[in-house]
């Protein structure tokens, strides 16, 4: 508990998106993104014009060290290019610092590193209107490792230190510069939970592993 960083505690939001979260990071809404009931608590993105915010903090800033970014997500309709979170902007690669989209019902995981990126992609479409666990991590080897429902489906290896970017963490929308890219490139489905814990790497080495149940502890 002492590495997470961002823990949106949804589960006491109501209607709203809006919540101070299990660290006292403030997530904020727009559009019509709202919380529902319906499979559980969860954010509710409908793929047009929907996403949260959660403003920049130096606990974002990763380095070379190792992380864990993890949660549950049900996609109900594939697109190009859908994000489901990242500190991103389309405007500068050496200004983003990571981002996890699906692509067509792929997992895409991207890291940027100077102006650089390096990508981690599933070959493989996951199901549509389905709760799916990821794991975006990287591990004391500099293994940037995309997990889907307790197994790795792709790996990056690169060193150096993540770009500690200054953007707003977003879930739900591509951003451009504190803004919705003009693309719009939403996605359309559900956030049941995230966590953010930097410093340690959950699932180390690529090996299979039991998804934790949600929603996460808040201690």
């Amino acid at each position: 508990w002492a590495g997470v960083v961002s823990l949106p505690d949804w589960a006491g939001a109501g209607g709203s998106p809006a919540c101070a979260g299990a660290t006292g990071k403030t997530a904020t809404g727009d559009g019509n993104a709202q919380m529902g009931t319906d499979f559980g608590q969860a954010l509710l993105l409908d793929g047009s014009g929907d996403y949260i915010l959660t403003a920049d903090s130096a606990d974002f800033n990763f380095g070379s060290g190792e992380f864990t970014e993890e949660g549950y997500f049900r996609e109900s309709v594939r697109g190009p290019i859908r994000q489901i979170i990242g500190q991103h902007t389309t405007s500068a690669a050496s200004n983003s610092s990571f981002i996890l989209l699906s692509d067509n019902g792929k997992l895409t995981f991207q890291v940027f590193i100077g102006g650089s990126y390096y990508t981690a992609s599933n070959p493989a479409q996951h199901a549509l209107d389905t709760i799916h666990h990821y794991a975006c991590l990287r591990d004391s080897g500099n293994v940037f490792r995309l997990c889907l429902n307790g197994a790795q489906v792709a790996s990056v290896t690169q060193s150096g230190s993540l770009n500690d970017s200054n953007q707003i963490l977003a879930i739900g929308a591509v951003m451009r510069g504190g803004a919705p890219d003009p693309g719009g490139y939403y996605f359309n489905g559900r956030i049941f939970s995230r966590r953010r814990t930097k410093g340690v790497c959950r699932y180390p080495g690529g090996t299979t592993f039991t998804p934790p149940p949600y929603p996460f502890p808040t201690a």
